[in-house]
């Protein structure tokens, strides 16, 4: 009796869960709206899980922000270690461990507090530059370069904004100028890798609507099967 129904469903189309045509996924991609994008961008799904877009943005910040807190707390260290030499030539320490001690002290509290303050201030940095390319590729649908040159001059001008209008405007170009050149080799290398906004937008429409037709499909054959 289950067999014969799941034949009859199979036969009827229901069987083929994983099948999505392609005039299917193109009619879902033309009723969404930029701001559908953006807003699911922005939400969790069903099972907590954050958008692609959203953990990759989050993926990249991370990893500048501890990337650059190793650097400069290295670099920092280094200059720590000159400057406390340079500045106890003459200094008489009452033992060998004493002045260990304190050398080790300045090295270790300068390298973190260099590597804090650049972290925070690339992490910053990352996290606008990500978001706003991130969101105007969303919201268009679309892989370019100017995503990635408003981006930049965004968060360029806005953290030179303190040196007033004059210095505003300047950093502002500068980053346009930037950015334009790292969209031109970004969008290069995701076209060579075939992972435009398009394609990947494609392919998650594509896998969302598979699962909708898996379980659908299965919701179909328990209730016939009595499952």
């Amino acid at each position: 009796m289950i067999e014969q129904a799941q034949e009859s469903l199979k036969q009827k189309g229901v069987g083929n869960t994983s099948i999505v045509s392609e005039l299917e996924i193109q009619n879902y991609l033309a009723q969404e709206t930029g701001k559908d994008r953006l807003f699911k961008m922005f939400t969790r799904d069903h099972i907590g899980k954050s958008s692609s877009e959203f953990a990759f943005t989050y993926q990249v910040t991370l990893q500048a922000a501890g990337l650059t807190f190793l650097m400069m707390s290295f670099l920092a260290g280094r200059q720590a270690k000159q400057e406390f030499i340079d500045r106890n030539r003459a200094t008489v320490f009452k033992t060998r461990f004493q002045a260990f001690r304190r050398l080790n002290d300045q090295i270790f509290l300068f390298s973190m507090k260099e590597g804090m303050k650049w972290a925070m201030r690339v992490s910053l940095f990352s996290l606008s530059f990500m978001g706003i390319s991130q969101s105007i590729a969303v919201y268009r649908n679309k892989s370019s370069p100017w995503e990635y040159a408003i981006a930049s001059g965004t968060t360029i001008g806005a953290l030179k904004a303190n040196m007033g209008l004059r210095g505003f405007v300047v950093a502002t170009g500068f980053g346009l100028v930037i950015g334009t050149f790292m969209g031109v080799v970004v969008l290069g290398a995701m076209k060579a890798l075939n992972e435009t906004q398009e394609q990947r937008h494609y392919w998650e429409i594509q896998k969302e609507l598979e699962k909708e037709k898996y379980y659908e499909s299965r919701g179909k054959l328990e209730a016939v099967t009595g499952l």
